[in-house]
């Protein structure tokens, strides 16, 4: 059973990893979710880095978990928090769920690299949909 959500919704800073597209707006730039590919850069493929910090939650119990979800993304890429690899996000997938509570600290940096091609792919791209950090006493929440 949840106990408590924090959203994420920003700011994220967004930069264009090399070699910027051909076409493609300057980046880096701060942006608040939802963050719409198609919106935000039209038909122009590309892979972005998208990086949140955070302070670690506060008041956590020894019993508790801390899961990071995203509720709606679109494209291929990696998650990462401090450094540490979470997973990957495979593309056809448009959530994902990660248990970080071991890899918490302090001060927090959440990075997500995320390559989309509108032109080959008809459903939405980017981190369009909230991303959250749930505390919760229920082992059950992880990856469904």
């Amino acid at each position: 059973m949840p106990v408590h959500s924090i959203r994420l919704l920003g700011p994220w800073q967004v930069a264009w990893q090399s070699p910027r597209p051909s076409g493609a707006v300057p980046l880096p730039a701060v942006v608040v979710l939802p963050f719409d590919w198609q919106q935000a850069f039209g038909s122009v493929a590309g892979t972005v880095r998208l990086v949140r910090r955070f302070h670690r939650p506060t008041n956590l119990e020894p019993h508790e978990q801390v899961w990071l979800a995203f509720q709606g993304v679109g494209g291929r890429g990696n998650v990462c928090l401090n450094g540490e690899w979470l997973g990957a996000l495979a593309g056809e997938t448009t959530a994902a769920r990660f248990e970080i509570t071991r890899l918490l600290k302090p001060f927090n940096e959440l990075t997500v690299e995320l390559q989309f091609d509108p032109a080959g792919n008809s459903c939405r791209g980017g981190i369009y949909d909230v991303v959250t950090l749930t505390m919760t006493t229920d082992h059950g929440f992880g990856p469904t």
